[in-house]
């Protein structure tokens, strides 16, 4: 009889055990659907701005065809912002058109505005979700951040919004102010697909602790990084070429803001690269630590292993092995130009014999090329599957390589046929890599070769300019026709 009294007991514990059991795939779709409903109770409370809550200006003044918004007055919280105001297109918005707003979650752009950054609502900490209309054809918004239609450039980001953010691959830039003021941002992570984060583009994201640089990062601008006071270390790619003024700057809390002290924990780069070269120019105080390579070399080929952030084992037991494929190998139909010269490795580094995870990038240095070989002609491929990953893109590089976290086969290609006007690198293929080319030889941070210099010059001025980048950009995107 006891127990058949405990079973009704037993029973009615596991009913109720059940009904607060949830599997994690029922608790990832309930979260997602809370955020769905979120964000649909944002887009459903949101309300059109009255045109006498907001205060605007037209341009140009003499004949106006745009309208500028200068200023919300209003206090809603979820706000979906005219077309038009006073009969004219709505085109921009002032960066303190929304200073007072610090309440506001949710905003819906409309179809006429090109542009817009987190600083436009760094006083909205309540920010969410940044929308815009389907009808724009220059921007987009997922999961509340604005990018370009084709998501080559990210725009945006909502400040308060947290935690780690991945930059979706095929992303090219950081635009200038997109995470400015986001104050519970902790991490970025970069995809290999980024090649500039411009100005302030980080500045005043007081938690970021950790951010992953592109392996093929080439620019850092002005106070892009500016007053991340979390941020202790970072690790500077090799493939840089440029570090604008200020790019690190922070404070102690003292009130003196003049170097980047927050980098206790370490600067690191590649001996012999640009970001050495800008290292050495900060005169950083004692407390700020930065770091040096090792090298492993494989005398036969020439190939090289530089581990700047010292993430090899201290080890006796470390073997390089470089094994050079046939110059008619299968991976070559990959290539996305015509090259002169084609050299194709597998590389391997072990440990007593066993694989090395990699938990940051190394540099392969790619020696071994014919002493005439054009560095800046040089483009680095590595083989996944079918497809090609690039990493060399810097036009001013001291040698030819690829900062990676991944061994295997690599293809270098050398470009050699410098005939076509605008066809810098020599890879018969006029494309963003010789606009950029273009770009650093006008801002003298490239040193060409005489005949590289006259390709870049595509107007046929006899100076390289910013215009024969623009010229150069726009013949790569199939807009002018080749000189």
């Amino acid at each position: 009889m006891k127990s058949r009294k405990k079973f009704p007991l037993i029973l009615s514990l596991i009913i109720v055990a059940l009904c607060f059991f949830e599997p994690a795939e029922s608790a990832a779709a309930f979260k997602k659907s809370a955020e769905h409903t979120s964000l649909q109770s944002l887009r459903d409370s949101a309300v059109e701005v009255k045109e006498s809550e907001l205060q605007y200006k037209l341009i140009p003044q003499k004949d106006p065809n745009r309208a500028i918004i200068t200023k919300y007055t209003g206090d809603d919280t979820a706000l979906v912002i005219p077309e038009k105001l006073g009969g004219y297109p709505v085109s921009s918005i002032s960066t303190n058109a929304f200073s007072d707003c610090d309440k506001l979650e949710y905003i819906m752009l409309p179809s006429k505005v090109t542009s817009i950054s987190a600083k436009h609502f760094s006083a909205s900490a309540s920010m969410q979700y940044i929308d815009i209309v389907p009808a724009n054809e220059k921007l987009i918004s997922v999961d509340g951040v604005v990018y370009n239609r084709d998501m080559t450039s990210v725009f945006a980001f909502p400040n308060a919004k947290g935690g780690s953010f991945t930059i979706p691959n095929g992303v090219k830039t950081i635009s200038s102010q997109s995470f400015y003021d986001c104050p519970y941002l902790t991490e970025v992570i970069m995809p290999n697909s980024v090649e500039a984060v411009y100005s302030e583009a980080f500045c005043r994201c007081i938690s970021l602790g950790n951010v992953v640089m592109s392996a093929n990062l080439t620019v850092i601008s002005d106070l892009a990084f500016a007053y991340c006071d979390d941020l202790s270390a970072i690790e500077l790619p090799y493939s840089l070429t440029y570090i604008g003024e200020n790019a690190f700057l922070g404070y102690l809390g003292s009130g003196n803001d003049s170097k980047i002290y927050y980098l206790t924990d370490g600067l690191y780069y590649v001996s012999g690269s640009y970001a050495e070269e800008y290292v050495k120019t900060l005169h950083l105080p004692n407390e700020v630590k930065h770091f040096v390579d090792r090298k492993i070399t494989d005398y036969d080929t020439g190939i090289t292993v530089i581990d700047p952030s010292n993430v090899l084992p201290n080890s006796g037991k470390l073997e390089l092995t470089v094994e050079v494929l046939p110059g008619d190998n299968e991976y070559l139909n990959l290539l996305p130009g015509v090259f002169g010269e084609t050299y194709t490795y597998n590389i391997n580094l072990t440990n007593d014999g066993k694989a090395i995870p990699l938990s940051s990038n190394i540099i392969i240095n790619f020696g071994g090329l014919k002493s005439d070989t054009i560095i800046s002609a040089t483009r680095i491929f590595r083989v996944d599957g079918d497809d090609l990953v690039e990493y060399q893109k810097n036009p001013n590089a001291p040698f030819a390589g690829a900062s990676v976290k991944n061994f295997g086969t690599y293809i270098v290609a050398v470009g050699t046929s410098f005939t076509t006007k605008g066809d810098i690198n020599g890879d018969s293929v006029i494309s963003t890599h010789d606009a950029v080319f273009a770009l650093h030889i006008a801002a003298g941070t490239a040193t060409p070769t005489d005949t590289q210099r006259r390709l870049a010059d595509y107007d046929n001025d006899g100076k390289v300019t910013t215009d024969d980048a623009l010229l150069i950009l726009r013949k790569a995107a199939d807009i002018i026709q080749a000189a």
